[in-house]
């Protein structure tokens, strides 16, 4: 087996490559140290979260370090789902209808903040969405 010529690694990619590729443990704690070394001396971040990556094992996080072209959006994407928490799907409790109240009638001064209004239009749920659209459709209509 060649030994590893660590002179010839020169980006936070190589090194991964490196590491995913070399089945020693001499040559990954070598790579390892080397990674450690450049993330105290370089100002970027990559640095250390790969040298984290390593001493951690986590070898898909490390794959992404190491992948090229589309196969890195693949890779960082595997990263994010693994490292996401798995959602419960929470029952929906039943709606109680509410009684209707005579409509308010808007200031005249009042000026409505479209941000404000977007932002709870996007914090309704599908059926509430539904349920204003078709009401203000059937405002428009009379």
């Amino acid at each position: 087996m060649a030994k590893l010529d660590l002179t010839t690694l020169a980006t936070a990619r190589d090194h991964a490559a490196a590491w995913i590729s070399t089945k020693s443990a001499q040559a990954m704690k070598d790579i390892h140290a080397q990674v450690v070394a450049k993330s105290k001396t370089s100002k970027r971040v990559r640095w250390v979260n790969l040298a984290k990556a390593m001493a951690e094992g986590d070898n898909l996080r490390v794959n992404a370090y190491a992948a090229v072209g589309e196969a890195k959006a693949a890779a960082w994407a595997a990263v994010k789902a693994a490292s996401a928490p798995a959602k419960v799907a929470k029952p929906k409790a039943a709606k109680v209808a509410k009684p209707t109240r005579a409509p308010a009638k808007p200031k005249a001064d009042a000026t409505p903040d479209l941000n404000d209004f977007a932002k709870q239009l996007a914090s309704m749920d599908d059926v509430a969405q539904a349920a204003f659209l078709t009401a203000f459709a059937n405002a428009r209509k009379s």
